[in-house]
């Protein structure tokens, strides 16, 4: 095994979910890093809930309000606006570079351009959408994923960074 995310309702079906890893492990002769291994519970408050402690082996797991798990950041909040924030920084590199590197051909080969963002920026935007996609509780002027669509767009049609986003966006469709 490699990566492995176990989700439970409540403590005591966490607890028995890491006994039954602990009984398989040991059957099939494989070890669970337990540095590595974490436990986050999701609450309204988005504080690390101390009142439960789970055990791996006899080992206390860590319990942490923040994990990284396979480049997406999941929060005891249990949406995820930190994740979306990381991806945009990540993504905002990408396009700062892929401007850079076309330089005065960003606007003068669109279609090139539009594939290269397609191809470069956009699979950061979207990595882990699959999970986080079903969120909508932003609106499209706060949504960061939204923020480097805009970023491209308003360069790309050479208008100025003060013009109506919406009027960008509908300018690129």
């Amino acid at each position: 095994m490699d990566d492995l995310a176990i989700v439970a309702q409540s403590a005591n079906d966490l607890q028995l979910l890491l006994r039954s890893l602990e009984q398989y492990c040991h059957v099939n002769d494989l070890v669970v890093n337990i540095n590595k291994t974490k436990v986050l519970i999701f609450n309204n408050n988005g504080h690390r809930m101390n009142k439960h402690v789970f055990f791996y082996q006899e080992e206390k797991i860590e319990n942490v309000k923040i994990y990284k798990y396979l480049g997406l950041t999941f929060s005891a909040f249990g949406n995820f606006s930190m994740a979306k924030q990381e991806l945009k920084k990540i993504a905002l590199k990408a396009l700062f570079k892929l401007k850079k590197e076309m330089g005065c051909f960003f606007r003068s080969k669109v279609k090139v351009t539009l594939q290269l963002f397609d191809s470069l920026v956009k699979p950061i935007l979207l990595y882990g959408s699959e999970i986080w996609g079903i969120e909508n509780d932003e609106p499209d002027s706060r949504n960061p994923i939204e923020a480097v669509h805009i970023t491209f767009c308003k360069p790309l049609l050479g208008t100025s960074r003060s013009s109506t986003n919406n009027a960008c966006i509908g300018g690129t469709t």
